[in-house]
């Protein structure tokens, strides 16, 4: 119906914004996250420009954005924090083509700066998601404005940087001396536990979501395939005069 009146629809727009040159289907782009890309982009290529256009270069795709997961900002702390031992970090892709988007998904890597990088999809937030800087739900670290937390002994720094008093133990994530005690909860589990009580409340909390999301979507392809509108059933005595 709408390419039918295509024409007359950017005329009227235009009246409202002259620099409006054409009108398209809303498109939706996939997005992917590129693990390991080295931090030095950071001081050579502020805007990832360079890194895009050598994306698109050697893997044959077209890239309309990069990014880093975690702003730029938070990215250097975390490098100062870790004394320069801190060498890569996640790249956010957007992609025109979803069929090449599935395919690296499948595939798992793709050609970034010089080697083979981990490629996932990039999910949207819900309610379980969980930031992995303060270690709340509902958010990912790239918007996180909060404090960081341990996830193993909810102290007021991020997990990385975890210091054992274990003299055999080199500290952080993969620390077992430690009691664990969860930032969230406050109960002898660390953070990420899945049987936190907070997590399966957020859990069950984004599993709810998803199912009206689904009702929602079934609702407006019933809306698009049935009639235009609903006649009243109701006899016209029982309305009211």
């Amino acid at each position: 119906m709408v390419s039918g009146h295509r024409e007359d629809i950017l005329s009227a727009v235009r009246q409202l914004d002259r620099h409006i040159t054409d009108i398209r289907t809303s498109e939706r782009w996939p997005r992917l996250k590129v693990h390991g890309i080295p931090l030095t982009y950071l001081i050579d290529d502020p805007d990832l420009g360079s890194l895009r256009d050598s994306l698109c270069h050697t893997n044959n795709l077209e890239i309309t954005q990069a990014r880093w997961l975690i702003p730029e900002t938070r990215l250097r702390e975390r490098v100062n924090q870790r004394n320069g031992n801190l060498t890569s970090s996640t790249v956010v892709i957007t992609l025109k083509n979803l069929t090449a988007a599935n395919a690296l998904v499948c595939k798992g890597s793709m050609w970034a700066a010089g080697k083979r990088r981990r490629v996932e999809l990039y999910k949207n937030l819900a309610a379980d998601t969980q930031c992995n800087h303060c270690l709340q739900f509902g958010h990912h670290e790239s918007t996180c404005l909060s404090p960081p937390q341990c996830a193993l002994c909810a102290g007021n720094h991020i997990t990385e940087i975890h210091k054992c008093d274990s003299r055999n133990c080199a500290g952080g994530k993969n620390c077992r001396h430690t009691p664990p005690k969860c930032s969230n909860c406050q109960q002898s589990h660390t953070a990420t536990s899945r049987r936190c009580e907070i997590r399966l409340t957020a859990t069950q909390l984004a599993r709810e979501q998803r199912l009206q999301r689904q009702k929602d979507r079934e609702i407006r392809h019933m809306a698009k395939t049935g009639p235009s509108f609903i006649r009243a059933t109701t006899p016209t005595s029982e309305l009211g005069t």
